[in-house]
């Protein structure tokens, strides 16, 4: 489930989204796919620094072109 998941959010993110919404979908996956719970951390950041994972509420960074993206469940 996990590499359906991951494979799914490689062809879902883009330039313009929010770290959550990138996180949200991720979860909407899994929960199609038969998911009960899961938690899900994310960040962002310009490459060279630490996109360090943060909970939701710090989820709102808006990813921009050539960023690092790290998403964990």
């Amino acid at each position: 489930m996990q590499d359906e998941i991951l494979q799914r959010v490689r062809e879902f993110i883009r330039p313009g989204l929010r770290d959550f919404e990138i996180a949200a979908y991720a979860q909407y996956l899994g929960q199609q796919l038969g998911s009960e719970q899961g938690i899900f951390l994310c960040s962002s950041a310009p490459a060279g620094q630490a996109a360090s994972f943060r909970p939701r509420s710090m989820q709102g960074r808006t990813l921009q072109s050539g960023d690092v993206y790290s998403l964990t469940d």
